[in-house]
């Protein structure tokens, strides 16, 4: 997963295909869950060496994943009448969980309250 800053130096379509592939994984992955409409979306940026990067740093990522999610029917759309909110929360200093070997962005998504 590249981070924002490493995006902003470089040309869109160098990363064209990890974009598509975040999406295609998500839509994967979501297949089966939901329909949560509207919905709240969470996200937890791990890095497993101990590193704090920037809490915004996987915000483009977090942008391919939801695509998925609409993709995958978990939301209709991802305008604000059916997102009311995305949230990246920063990660602990220390090792992430067991077996993460790389960067990971771990998503939430919840139904909204009423």
């Amino acid at each position: 997963m590249t981070l924002v800053n490493d995006r902003l130096s470089s040309h869109w379509a160098a990363h064209s295909h990890e974009n598509a592939s975040l999406r295609a994984w998500a839509a994967y992955t979501a297949r089966g869950h939901g329909p949560l409409d509207p919905c709240t979306v969470e996200f937890l940026l791990i890095w497993p060496d101990g590193r704090l990067p920037d809490t915004d740093a996987a915000c483009l990522a977090g942008k391919h994943i939801i695509d998925g999610l609409v993709d995958a029917g978990v939301i209709a759309d991802d305008g604000p009448d059916h997102v009311q909110s995305i949230t990246y929360h920063a990660s602990d200093r220390g090792p992430g969980p067991a077996g993460i070997v790389g960067p990971a962005l771990m998503c939430l998504v919840k139904g909204a309250e009423s």
